[in-house]
């Protein structure tokens, strides 16, 4: 057993070492895989941020949703249609598809202040399982500027200039071009990542954070708190909308395109899914989110083709994310993070730091007013 006192420099340095082995590997690995595979990574840290907008409405408030993906969806389609019909960047979309999500966040979030749980659920699940219809309308030219059952393609990819191509160390002559654009968006969509987990993790430590926890934990009991449960839940959606909707603009930036069947129900349960194997009300649950949403559906066709003796069709494949999902609640019931948090706390042990209390009187000691 390893003990660490909290803000010693033991405590610090063994913090800098986990930071060091989570960095390493995300910096090294697009210059070791093949592009295909670089452009597999980023499109993981595209859905872990949607995981992390539909973790903030599930992990921390206790508001079951199903229809984050819709929002992904939003976010995607403001991202395409400002970039082919209005010549934006793509840097120029992500704070308007931030607001219009937030807005059609805020607006689905009004009947939670009415119904919870399984018809919250029931509710935002129809949500999921419309957005793809309401996609292909043509009346008001919705297919028109969607794309309808075919979707669209961004017009203007995201390309490396030059002198990001020196800093990434993309501009060898051994380099294609394909190459040098996987390795880009990978860099682009994990900054992108880490500053709205950066952000998320500020405001969960805030008071608006230890509001939306409380609701989660008993409504009862944040009310008499003092929580506003009302605002709380209405800006705890558009929140979790807003951070899905970036993901969705990530997605499409990636795949330089977008289509209803990447926003549909079957995501909206493919997610849930990814969420609840790393884990719920974590933050790193959302990134190994992202790798089970993407690396799963790639890998399960292969593992059901490894079967001897046997001939199954790769339909069954999807059989094998129900198969995990049941042996992760009986043997690992809060994901992979929380039984790993378990088995670490077995090996080390973080002493927390006490607070100072030297300028409070004395137990029995005369105090003097005024």
């Amino acid at each position: 057993m390893f003990v660490f006192h909290e803000g010693t420099s033991q405590h610090r340095m063994y913090q800098a070492f986990g930071w060091l082995l989570l960095a390493i590997p995300m910096i090294i690995a697009p210059y070791m895989l093949p592009s295909f595979r670089v452009a597999q990574l980023a499109q993981c840290a595209g859905w872990a941020v949607a995981i992390l907008g539909m973790n903030i409405a599930i992990g921390w408030s206790g508001l079951l949703s199903l229809g984050h993906i819709a929002f992904c969806g939003v976010g995607a389609y403001t991202t395409t249609i400002l970039i082919n019909e209005s010549g934006w960047e793509f840097w120029m979309t992500l704070p308007l598809a931030f607001i219009v999500c937030f807005i059609a966040g805020g607006l689905v979030g009004l009947p939670a202040l009415k119904i919870k749980g399984l018809y919250l659920a029931l509710v935002t699940f129809s949500l999921a399982y419309t957005f793809p219809i309401l996609l292909k309308i043509e009346g008001g030219g919705v297919a028109r500027r969607t794309g309808g059952d075919n979707g669209r393609n961004l017009d203007e990819k995201l390309v490396p200039t030059e002198w990001i191509r020196k800093l990434f160390f993309v501009n060898g002559e051994g380099t294609d071009e394909s190459t040098r654009i996987a390795v880009y968006k990978y860099f682009v969509t994990v900054a992108i990542g880490l500053v709205c987990f950066l952000i998320v993790r500020n405001i969960l430590k805030s008071r608006g954070g230890r509001a939306m926890i409380a609701l989660r934990d008993n409504h009862i009991g944040a009310a008499v708190s003092g929580v506003p449960l009302n605002k709380t839940k209405v800006l705890t959606f558009a929140l979790s909308a807003a951070i899905a909707g970036i993901g969705g603009s990530l997605i499409a930036m990636v795949l330089d395109s977008v289509g209803p069947t990447m926003f549909d129900a079957n995501y909206a349960i493919i997610t849930l899914m990814g969420l609840v194997l790393a884990g719920v009300g974590t933050l790193h649950g959302c990134w190994l989110g992202g790798l089970f949403v993407v690396f799963l559906q790639d890998l399960a066709p292969r593992a059901v083709g490894l079967v001897p003796f046997y001939e199954l069709d790769v339909v069954y494949a999807r059989a094998i994310y129900g198969v995990m999902l049941v042996l992760v609640a009986f043997f690992m019931p809060g994901g992979v993070v929380s039984f790993s948090k378990k088995w670490r706390a077995r090996l080390i042990q973080v002493v927390p730091k006490l607070p100072d209390t030297s300028h409070l009187p004395k137990p029995g000691a005369a105090v003097t007013l005024g």
